[in-house]
């Protein structure tokens, strides 16, 4: 099996294409590449974070069929990869045959202390649970509510002891967010408070301030406050739907990002602005590449910017069959557009979900779809988003 998949590997390597929209780009790095990581199933990434010593860590949920029986169980994953793309540990939790896991964001304190909040067999609570750099010393808290299900939306520090966590909790008829505050040393949990919402949540949920918070319903930025009171951030367009909330303390403001409809074809934007800002005082920022639709899956907030990761979608041979490649963007502090680029291999359907800046570099976590199966894939490019040796 693991040969099989060196030989796709070699395949995609040979059919990799690549473009950058912006010009006079002079590569930093002659050691772009791209790896297969191969796991037990099916993998939906969802961070990827620098150790101490430059390591990366790759947390995946990876789903597999269950052996014998209907369905399918969802595991966690966590990879450890040194900049070269090798393995140095390759882990899966919870060990339980029969209990799934969905890991929904990555905290990282130090190297001994990640903490990685995931959802519990679709909804029926949350787990918290801490590792470290070597993949052990694994501690976890569940957080449950009877009859209803419970989605992780948001972990934020809010010091080195404790993790502000908010969860949507479905409900009828509305939805409830949850704020929990979770102590790491014991791993103990407390409510602190609740928020009732009139729709789903459409993005994560980032702290804003002290205890007050933010996330996307649609086209709104909803914000909760100290007193229980909610202001709301309204981009100008029910077409713009937020995915993703970033919190930038320096400047008060929070950029979001997230999906527009637009003339039949779907384009990333951004949108800078703060709390009670009326709509018309800013104007979300539309990244119109053309005739091809963008997907965002992950933001990655970086020391200059905010890097961008999807998928774009483009005609195949002048047919009407679709194919998607792999998306990296990056914009400034301020949400405006720096590069974009997109690479993939021919007749496999391509998707980034995050990625991180290091050694004037950027590392990307991935999937390729070969023969019906998301595997694993590990980029490495230089610092305009390019796979160029």
């Amino acid at each position: 099996m693991i040969k099989h998949f060196k030989y796709i590997a070699f395949l995609l390597l040979l059919n990799m294409s690549a473009c950058n929209t912006e010009e006079g780009v002079t590569p930093s790095s002659t050691e772009a590449f791209l790896k297969i990581i191969p796991g037990a199933g099916f993998d939906e990434p969802v961070s990827i974070d620098v150790l101490s010593n430059g390591d990366l860590l790759i947390v995946s949920n990876n789903t597999s069929f269950n052996q014998g029986e209907t369905g399918t169980t969802t595991k966690i994953r966590v990879v450890r990869l040194t900049q070269s793309g090798n393995k140095v540990f390759d882990k899966y939790y919870p060990e339980s045959l029969s209990e799934s896991w969905e890991a929904k964001q990555t905290v990282f304190y130090t190297d001994d202390k990640i903490i990685i909040g995931a959802n519990i067999d679709e909804g029926n609570g949350l787990v918290l649970f801490q590792t470290n750099a070597s993949g052990d010393s694994v501690t976890s808290s569940q957080i449950t509510y009877e009859g209803e299900n419970l989605n992780l939306i948001g972990a934020e520090k809010e010091s080195e002891e404790d993790l502000l966590l908010l969860s949507s909790l479905s409900g009828n008829p509305a939805y409830d967010v949850r704020v929990n505050k979770l102590n790491t040393i014991s791993m103990s949990s407390t409510e602190e408070r609740s928020e009732l919402l009139n729709s789903v949540p459409s993005s994560n949920a980032v702290q804003t301030g002290n205890n007050t918070f933010a996330l996307g319903l649609g086209p709104v930025i909803f914000y909760i406050n100290d007193d229980n009171d909610a202001a709301l951030t309204s981009v100008p367009s029910q077409n713009f739907t937020i995915k993703h909330l970033t919190n930038y303390q320096e400047t008060s403001k929070t950029i979001a990002f997230g999906e527009v409809q637009q003339n039949n074809q779907t384009h990333l934007f951004s949108y800078w602005t703060s709390p009670g800002q009326a709509s018309t005082n800013a104007q979300p920022l539309v990244f119109n590449r053309g005739s091809d639709s963008d997907f965002l899956k992950g933001v990655k907030a970086t020391s200059e910017g905010v890097l961008l990761s999807g998928s774009t979608e483009r005609g195949v041979n002048n047919t009407a069959s679709k194919q998607a490649d792999f998306l990296l963007l990056k914009t400034d502090i301020n949400g405006n557009l720096l590069f974009t680029s997109t690479f993939g291999s021919e007749g496999n359907d391509d998707t980034l979900f995050d990625a991180v800046e290091l050694n004037n570099g950027i590392y990307a976590v991935g999937t390729t779809n070969f023969a019906g199966s998301l595997t694993m894939v590990f980029v490495k490019l230089n610092n305009k988003g390019l796979l160029i040796n």
